[in-house]
C-alpha cells in the first residue's frame, strides 16, 4: 500500500509526465504545420523577391500538387494550399499543347478544387476554382447547382449573380436562359444587365 506521500509524488510525476508528453507533441504538430505553411507560402508567393536570395514561386501545376501531397498530413486543414494548386492546373489548361495535357489539367482542377472547397466551403477562391475547373470540364449542369448554393448562401453579393448569370448563358438552354434573364435586376456588370434586359423583353419576363 502506498502511503500519502508517496502516492502524492507518484500523482506529481504522473502529471509532469503527462504534460511533458503532450507538450512535446504540441511542439512536434506546430513545427510540422509551419513546415506546410511555409511550403504553401514558398509556393505561391517565393521568398525574398528582388533580391540575389530569390526563391521564386512555383508556376508549375504537377511540382506544387507534389509539396502539397508531402506536407497534406502536417496540415490537413491548410485549404489554401489546394485552392492555389487548383488554380495552377486551370492556368496549365491555357498552355496545353495536346489533349492529354489537357486531360490533365482539367483532372487536376477538378481534383484539387472539389478538396479545397471541402475544407472551406466560404473561401472564394477555392470557391471560383470549383466552378471554372466544373466549366472546363463541360459540366454545366453541376456548375449551375454548385454556384446556385452559392449565391443562395450569400444573395446579398452581387457578383455572385455575376457568375451565375454567365453560367446559365454559357449552358445555353432555354430554361437556362430564362433564369439567366431573371438575373438582370441583381447583377452588377453593366454590358451583362442590359443584354439580360433585352433577354427579357424577348421572353415577356415581368
Amino acid at each position: 500500500m502506498l502511503d500519502g506521500h508517496r502516492f502524492r509524488h507518484l500523482f506529481r510525476v504522473i502529471i509532469c509526465s503527462l504534460f511533458l508528453f503532450f507538450g512535446f507533441g504540441g511542439l512536434l504538430y506546430s513545427v510540422s504545420v509551419c513546415r506546410a505553411q511555409r511550403t504553401y507560402l514558398r509556393n505561391k508567393y517565393g521568398f525574398f523577391r528582388g533580391t540575389s536570395l530569390e526563391v521564386p514561386k512555383q508556376s508549375d501545376a504537377d511540382a506544387a500538387a507534389r509539396d502539397l501531397r508531402a506536407v497534406s498530413s502536417s496540415y490537413e486543414s491548410n485549404y489554401y494550399f489546394p485552392a492555389y494548386v487548383a488554380m495552377l492546373y486551370l492556368q496549365a489548361l491555357n498552355s496545353a499543347t495536346n489533349w492529354a495535357e489537357y486531360v490533365s489539367a482539367r483532372d487536376g482542377a477538378l481534383y484539387y478544387s472539389r478538396e479545397a472547397v471541402a475544407l472551406n466551403p466560404y473561401y472564394d477562391e477555392a470557391r471560383y476554382a470549383r466552378l471554372y475547373a466544373l466549366m472546363a470540364a463541360e459540366q454545366f449542369t453541376e456548375a449551375i447547382a454548385y454556384w446556385k448554393t452559392v449565391v443562395d448562401l450569400e444573395y446579398w453579393v452581387p457578383e455572385h449573380h455575376n457568375e451565375y448569370a454567365k453560367i446559365l448563358l454559357r449552358e445555353g438552354s432555354s430554361t437556362s436562359l430564362t433564369e439567366a434573364a431573371k438575373e438582370r435586376s441583381l447583377v452588377s456588370d453593366r454590358a451583362l444587365k442590359a443584354r439580360l434586359q433585352k433577354m427579357a423583353k424577348l421572353f415577356s419576363l415581368p
